[in-house]
């Protein structure tokens, strides 16, 4: 089957990011009598490629659609070998590798999956705004304001895993320490989850005060036999519904022999209380603000 060229479609950068002197391109296309592709891009960087800031992204995805090949309908995936920059050329292989998804066994299974793009536009939560690298987003959710946390690139997929997998046992276990997992998003096919769904919290950061309730609610996580491994004081929201821990990226699950996670569990809730007393907001005798936080 013959490529087909959409030249009048309209490229969105969504994500872009540098690894390991790799630049990669996440682009939404948007067609007319098409549905909407997330495509790929990745760019074998030479050494002195340099990550532009926000108002280089444009020019970017100019050059690439200056590549014939990329208007083509029929790939997913695109790697560019060498410098693309006029006049030096490139060498171009089409879904030479696969677009990134969440494994099933990470997954609650009687979770909806959502379309990425019915909840476009979407609100950055991290970084500047202007710049596409940021991987946690508010939007809405059948009328309701919710957090999409997502992998926007394979490399990030193994953070993603352990967040899928944390918040999967913790809905299980019905804890209340962190916030719901409502579904997970996914591009294209539902078979390519790339995010979660979750409930969106806000509330204050934890304080020396509110040490006792950060263990027990820590205590809930370790009940459900997850280690956080991550603890950081704006990560922790003293909330309406109790404290809430926020990004899993880093938990593992242990089962160790009782004595051995008895010992695990202890060492993680006396680094909270030593962070807690350490943190600038947090420390005995520091004047305290009551700024309010998001998650």
């Amino acid at each position: 089957m013959g490529s087909v060229s959409v030249p009048q479609a309209t490229n969105i950068c969504l994500s872009a990011d540098r690894w390991a002197n790799i630049a990669y391109y996440r682009i939404l296309r948007l067609t007319p009598n098409h549905a909407p592709r997330i495509l790929y891009v990745k760019h074998d960087a030479m050494e002195t490629f340099i990550m532009p800031k926000a108002p280089s992204w444009p020019s970017h995805l100019e050059r690439l659609c200056s590549i014939p090949d990329f208007h083509k309908q029929d790939w997913t995936t695109m790697t560019l070998d060498e410098s693309w920059i006029w006049p030096w050329g490139y060498t171009l292989h089409v879904d030479q590798f696969e677009a990134h998804c969440i494994p099933p066994e990470f997954l609650c299974s009687s979770l909806p999956k959502v379309n990425l793009v019915e909840f476009l536009p979407v609100e950055s939560m991290m970084g500047d705004a202007a710049l596409p690298r940021g991987r946690v987003f508010r939007a809405q959710y059948r009328g309701v304001s919710v957090v999409l946390k997502v992998a926007n690139f394979a490399y990030q997929v193994r953070k993603m895993k352990a967040e899928c997998d944390a918040y999967r046992v913790l809905l299980r276990n019905g804890c209340t320490a962190a916030p719901r997992l409502l579904g997970y998003v996914f591009e294209e096919v539902e078979a390519r989850v790339v995010g979660v769904i979750l409930e969106d919290v806000t509330g204050r950061r934890a304080k020396w005060r509110d040490l006792d309730a950060c263990l027990a609610a820590l205590g809930q996580i370790h009940q459900c036999k997850i280690l956080h491994n991550r603890l950081n004081p704006e990560d922790i929201l003293v909330t309406g519904g109790g404290v809430k821990f926020l990004d899993f990226g880093s938990s593992s699950f242990e089962y160790s022999p009782v004595e051995g996670w008895k010992q695990k569990t202890a060492s993680e809730a006396n680094l909270l209380g030593y962070i807690m007393a350490r943190s600038g907001s947090g420390k005995k005798g520091v004047a305290e603000d009551d700024m309010e936080m998001e998650l």
